[in-house]
């Protein structure tokens, strides 16, 4: 007798289980398709259009689609993070951990010849423009593993033997070491991405280091606009954060400039973009985020010196910094631009150029153009 009434209990919780999981997936299929993942920062998978089982895409397209739009998907996501972690004990999770209050990611392991495929790039760009050019100078920003990683046991990038590809294979650059002008506090606790509060002493070592006027001390205003910020790295590793603040460094220099980019012409908000702060990515209050080529004027500046900048995202806080500097800096991102095209749009004549990027790009460099 109680061997029937477990087999029955055990028929009716298979049953449960059974409606519940295909309740699910009939949700999931059913219900219209969300686009974008907010937490995640990435496009969600579709339907497929081609429905014949016999396309040797199907299955792995409806894969992908049946997980990205499973219903309450990041509710799962952080309860399966949390089991990772805190119950199999893994160290990470998708190549993420969280160490000393930050989350960070495995750049690991050094990947020479994408650092080889970027500095040619660099060449290419040297070769076609560069000639003219007054300085020009390299540097790299270590990602937070420089910092976080060796310490608390995950394996860590060789950046000193891809600082010596760097400056091996720019010659025509000055190398400007940055990574002993930061640390681990530098950076947002949930995005790779640096706090500009804590990078004016950098940004002093980089104008010292090209011989630009120097970055005055005074004076200089922090404003908090948000303390509602979570980076890309909470979406991705979903675990408890508290929320982060975002600051912004302001002088008389940066209040008056002038910001135009490529696409979009002169940029009413300036330096500071606080519409940004309400986007799916409040990091781009810097200079508006990502854009093929930015303009700023310094109409407060005495002389008539122009930086240019070959850059990733790392750059949008740092600019700003280096305005008292130059009368003129010029952005460019050639993952957004072809670099045939530079040259129709920025003047290299006697000017700077600064090539800086961080080791994350360096590593995966197929993103350059």
């Amino acid at each position: 007798m109680k061997k029937q009434q477990k087999n029955i209990y055990a028929c009716i919780s298979f049953l449960l289980v059974a409606v519940l999981w295909v309740s699910l997936m009939m949700f999931a299929w059913l219900k219209p398709a969300d686009a974008f993942s907010d937490t995640e920062r990435r496009v969600l998978a579709q339907m497929p259009e081609n429905w014949k089982l016999s396309d040797e895409n199907f299955s792995s397209n409806f894969e992908a689609y049946s997980v990205d739009q499973f219903p309450l998907r990041d509710t799962f996501r952080r309860i399966k993070t949390y089991a990772a972690l805190y119950v199999f004990g893994q160290r990470d999770v998708n190549g993420l951990y969280y160490a000393d209050g930050h989350v960070a990611k495995i750049a690991y392991p050094l990947d020479e010849a994408s650092v080889l495929r970027a500095t040619g790039k660099f060449q290419n760009l040297y070769d076609m423009y560069l000639g003219d050019a007054a300085n020009i100078y390299v540097a790299v920003v270590p990602d937070k593993g420089y910092y976080l990683a060796e310490q608390n046991g995950y394996p860590a990038l060789d950046y000193d033997r891809m600082a010596t590809l760097v400056q091996e294979n720019m010659p025509y650059a000055t190398w400007i070491d940055v990574a002993d002008r930061l640390n681990v506090t530098c950076y947002y606790r949930t995005d790779p991405h640096w706090d500009q509060r804590y990078i004016l002493d950098c940004a002093k070592h980089i104008a010292l280091a090209m011989d630009a006027v120097p970055i005055t001390d005074t004076p200089w205003e922090q404003t908090m606009l948000s303390d509602e910020f979570l980076g890309v790295y909470a979406g991705q590793l979903p675990l408890s954060y508290e929320q982060e603040e975002i600051w912004v460094i302001e002088n008389e220099t940066i209040r008056n400039a002038a910001v135009t980019t490529i696409e979009g012409g002169q940029v009413a908000s300036g330096i500071y973009n606080m519409d940004k702060l309400h986007s799916r990515d409040p990091y781009e209050t810097y200079l508006s985020g990502a854009s093929a080529l930015i303009t700023i004027e310094n109409p407060l500046a005495e002389g008539d010196r122009h930086l240019v900048i070959f850059r990733d995202s790392f750059a949008g806080p740092l600019a700003p910094l280096l305005m008292e500097s130059y009368s003129r800096i010029t952005l460019v991102d050639t993952r957004y631009i072809s670099p045939g095209m530079v040259g129709d749009y920025v003047d290299f004549e006697d000017a700077d150029v600064l090539f800086i990027y961080s080791t994350l790009i360096l590593n995966e460099s197929a993103t350059l153009r």
